[in-house]
């Protein structure tokens, strides 16, 4: 403690505070412990004390196996991990994690010495995911311009030996493998129906992203798809390629100019502009000022006035409103009326997007004067407010992703293109799929509420409500679905972890 220069001093000084500590000790073996209890009147201070030197009892009293995998067991990290669990296990104020070689070996830890293999492998590893990360954002601006790649299958499948590769060298409990296995078996499924392979790269893609720092990740997925977009907009512009307009003239007069600055689509380039604008957000949060945000507001709406996608400024000013709403007033972020309000929503984006696909036809009966009933006509309101989306999908030709067109895995045709995000989930991957990578995002979603990851939560939201209209970020790129690295980053954690107590009897064993 400041000022104190011996343990007489910091026992006195705790007590003066009615401060507890407790000590987790490892290659001391107590003798801190010993040192505190030396002292007169420490029983009022001293509130536990255990000595883990193996790293078994290490992780059973709560140090995290992946911080000990990760930084080694002699490593800050390791030590600050002690200190906290020990703190929360004996419920006291301060806690003290020591951790250590002490010029011998350790012949029960597999690290020490050989700690430059485990910087190697990790060093491999890293390079891995972020050289497979950077193919696949290449993938993504690429689709977005005019040019055609003709090498798209191959770079998958280089991507996929990197991720895989990323996960070989990546170490797990068993619970993780058998979760990886589980959803592995699920990839392989879908593969065996629908002759689709994205399930298995996502699976493969996500348990690569275990031991990556969320942070380092998502600010190369922003600089580099910033970089990227800038690109493809000065090629439009000095006319390498790529349009820069589309104008559309109506037979009663008039032209309507949208701007598509070489993305294909208005739509499209607001999408990716808000996208970037989304991860800016997300990764810079702590440096975002009040004024941030009102200059992000009225970047959207310029570029609305440019593109004229009304659901464009319409999620991205409900993502920036969100986010500073989250910012300024932290008790929203902890707040169960606002967590559970979020759940719904959520929910509620899903239940509009399956009532929409069961009940498209009858907008088109409607249409044709064949059902005039007042479900019909609570439908014609929805599509109207789709902009016509359901419409367009009972005008095809066996009214591709309508709810009679869903399978429990899709079948290897069903690849017809439309915007309805989380209608084309169900009708590209199937009902099973969709259902348990949509539940998987409601739980991701409840776990950033608990981690207060408040620019998460509005990724999340903003992401889901978005989808509802567009399907970007249902797509084969890994890279243009955030929620991915958000689900790959956190998987881990949010895996039920057994929790230890000790006994008097564990103890005397």
């Amino acid at each position: 403690m400041k000022g104190c220069t011996n343990m007489e001093e910091i026992i006195k000084k705790l007590t003066e505070l009615s401060k507890t500590i407790a000590t987790m000790e490892s290659c001391t073996g107590g003798a801190v412990a010993n040192s505190i209890t030396n002292i007169e009147g420490a029983s009022l201070v001293f509130k536990f004390g255990a000595v883990t030197y193996s790293n078994e009892y290490k992780i059973k009293m709560g140090v995290d196996s992946n911080i000990i995998d990760k930084y080694t067991v002699y490593s800050i990290e390791t030590a600050m991990e002690m200190s906290k669990n020990i703190a929360e296990f004996s419920n006291a104020d301060y806690g003290i994690g020591i951790t250590g070689k002490i010029n011998r070996e350790d012949q029960n830890n597999m690290f020490g010495d050989n700690s430059k293999i485990l910087k190697l492998r990790t060093s491999i590893r890293n390079l891995c995911f972020y050289l497979g990360l950077l193919i696949e954002i290449s993938i993504v601006l690429i689709d977005k311009s005019t040019f055609v790649n003709p090498v798209e299958g191959m770079l998958f499948r280089l991507t996929f030996l990197l991720f895989g590769a990323a996960l070989l060298m990546t170490h797990y409990s068993g619970r993780e493998w058998f979760v990886i296995f589980f959803f592995g078996i699920l990839g392989v499924i879908s593969y065996y129906v629908t002759g689709r392979n994205e399930i298995i790269r996502f699976v493969v893609f996500i348990a690569a992203c275990k031991e990556m720092d969320m942070k380092p990740v998502m600010k190369t997925l922003f600089w580099v798809t910033l970089a990227g977009c800038m690109m493809i907009i000065m090629a439009s512009i000095t006319g390498l390629f790529g349009e820069v307009a589309l104008t559309q003239a109506y037979e009663a007069g008039g032209v309507d100019t949208r701007y598509v600055l070489g993305m294909g689509h208005p739509n499209t380039l607001y999408c990716m502009s808000w996208a970037v604008m989304l991860l800016g957000m997300y990764v810079y949060a702590d440096k975002i000022q009040w004024y941030t945000y009102l200059c992000l507001a009225a970047g959207s709406v310029g570029l609305f006035a440019f593109t004229k996608t009304a659901t464009g400024i319409l999620i991205a000013l409900f993502s920036i409103i969100s986010a500073a709403l989250f910012q300024y007033l932290p008790k929203l972020r902890s707040s169960k009326i606002v967590t559970g309000l979020s759940m719904l929503g959520y929910s509620f984006c899903f239940l509009v997007s399956v009532l929409g696909a069961a009940n498209a036809n009858r907008v088109l009966d409607y249409n044709w004067g064949l059902d005039d009933s007042m479900q019909a006509k609570i439908y014609v309101l929805l599509d109207k407010f789709l902009t016509g989306r359901l419409l367009t999908l009972a005008s095809t030709e066996i009214s591709d992703g309508t709810l009679q067109t869903w399978r429990i895995f899709a079948k290897p045709d069903t690849t017809y293109y439309f915007d309805l995000g989380w209608v084309r989930l169900f009708y590209w991957y199937g009902i099973i799929p969709a259902v348990i990578f949509i539940l998987l995002l409601l739980y991701l979603l409840y776990f950033c509420f608990k981690k207060k990851d408040y620019m998460a939560v509005v990724m999340i939201l903003s992401i889901t409500i978005y989808t509802v209209v567009e399907a970007h970020f249902i797509s084969v790129y890994i890279a243009r679905n955030y929620l991915l690295f958000l689900l790959g980053i956190y998987w881990y954690q949010m895996i039920p972890q057994r929790e230890h107590h000790l006994t008097v009897e564990s103890i005397r064993k």
